[in-house]
């Protein structure tokens, strides 16, 4: 079910994210990336979207997606993980959550596979880069990443360092696509 809310959200995507049994880096090593941390504002679709993302101190972060579906309204998407930095792109491991007893839950569940995105900071803003699971099937089958196809939706099996040593490669750009740009919205 919450992939396939995920999918909705994600409307330029044809397919669910592709996910990875592994993350990108070691976790015990993560570092929350100043920047990143904030509330920020976007379009997708002709509608806003809202991403705001909460440092930890061990290095994680939780990122919470809202937007509107164009149908039944909000959509609100927790999820938790942290950042990579590999061959001088930035990426996100992040795992849905959900809470263990019900919504209004203070304790969480994560999800065990992670889904990948990539993002950039300049002058425009948060450029958030979703896994494209077309172009991942297709690395998938010439053998440059290991993997299953489920119901048509990739799951990434290599380890994580054979996962960072394809994102360092240039070939691995073309397995993202931009999915918006978000604007920063001022501390009050």
């Amino acid at each position: 079910m919450k992939r396939i809310v995920l999918a909705v959200l994600l409307v330029v995507a044809a397919c669910n994210p592709p996910l990875s049994e592994h993350p990108l880096s070691d976790p015990s090593t993560a570092k929350v990336d100043a920047k990143l941390v904030g509330h920020w504002r976007g379009t997708l679709d002709k509608k806003p979207v809202f991403v705001h993302i909460y440092g930890r101190p061990n290095g994680t972060i939780d990122l919470t997606l809202i937007g509107d579906d164009g149908v039944k309204g909000a959509i609100v998407m927790p999820f938790e993980g942290f950042t990579s930095d590999i061959g001088g792109k930035h990426y996100l491991n992040l795992r849905s959550r959900t809470g263990k007893t019900n919504a209004w839950s203070s304790e969480w569940d994560v999800q065990p596979h992670f889904i990948f995105a990539r993002y950039s900071i300049d002058a425009k803003g948060l450029s958030l880069f979703q896994m494209d699971s077309s172009k991942t099937k297709d690395a998938i089958a010439a053998g440059k990443l290991k993997g299953e196809v489920h119901d048509d939706d990739p799951v990434l099996l290599d380890e994580t360092a054979k996962l960072a040593a394809y994102m360092a490669l240039p070939e691995s750009e073309k397995l993202f696509t931009l999915f918006a740009t978000f604007q920063k919205l001022p501390a009050k």
